[in-house]
């Protein structure tokens, strides 16, 4: 089987064996025929493979890619013109992760970061085209939670569409139960990866009134302690 690449940080067109001015049609012929000459078995190389396709097949995350490719190598149109790149919009640093759980560091135009003003952000994508700046610590926190998904092998969409067991205690009547909710990501609150457990666990508490909040395992464990004893609960929890 022909390879290509294979060094840690080779480029994604490296993978392929394509050129960086490849058009669609040979990125795609590419991708397929290493998929013919693959071995069975060969995963760690097929998601490789499958991830360079997956970006360089996508005219919109191509072009980030290649943002990112600039960036790393010195921003040259930017120091040329002061900060700004060929679009005449005022470029800004972004930290990213990409709907795939991929990270990164490209030049993004300013006007593309929805509410933000300054000169470096922190963005988020769910899915394509979702851009979110959130704060550095939770982008921090975002991230080592796509680590914990990747070792696990979880990720093989979108993250956004990713689906998880949530944990949750209820209260009703002021007794304390149990059970299981799953959830796509997207349909948790942004700030949930602030409160996952080291392992990747979600955890949440319903009240009576049928509010649902993300909580730490720590608190999740106390409330279980609370059931096993069946203490008598009041809506509003005191840790």
């Amino acid at each position: 089987m022909k390879r290509h690449g294979g060094a840690d940080g080779e480029s994604l067109y490296s993978i392929l064996g394509v050129k960086r001015d490849a058009d669609t049609s040979q990125i795609k012929t590419a991708y397929n025929g290493l998929l013919s000459d693959m071995e069975a078995g060969d995963t760690v190389y097929a998601r490789k493979v499958h991830k360079a396709y997956q970006v360089l097949g996508n005219q919109n995350m191509r072009r980030r890619y290649n943002n990112t490719l600039a960036s790393q190598s010195g921003f040259e149109a930017a120091d040329h013109a002061g900060g700004r790149g060929p679009g005449d919009g005022m470029l800004v640093t972004a930290y990213t992760i990409d709907q795939y759980g991929n990270w990164f560091t490209e030049k993004k135009e300013r006007e593309d970061l929805p509410d933000f003003d300054g000169s470096s952000a922190y963005v988020l994508y769910l899915a394509e085209e979702n851009a979110t700046v959130i704060s550095k610590q939770l982008w921090n926190k975002w991230r080592n939670l796509c680590e914990i998904w990747r070792s696990k092998d979880i990720i093989t969409d979108t993250i956004g569409d990713i689906r998880l067991n949530v944990d949750v205690i209820s209260a009703d009547n002021g007794r304390l139960s149990q059970s299981t909710i799953l959830r796509k990501v997207s349909q948790l609150p942004l700030m949930f990866p602030a409160v996952v457990s080291e392992r990747g666990e979600v955890y949440a508490y319903r009240n009576e009134g049928g509010d649902t909040v993300m909580i730490e395992e720590y608190d999740f464990m106390h409330l279980r302690r609370k059931m096993e004893r069946q203490d008598h609960v009041y809506e509003n929890l005191e840790w």
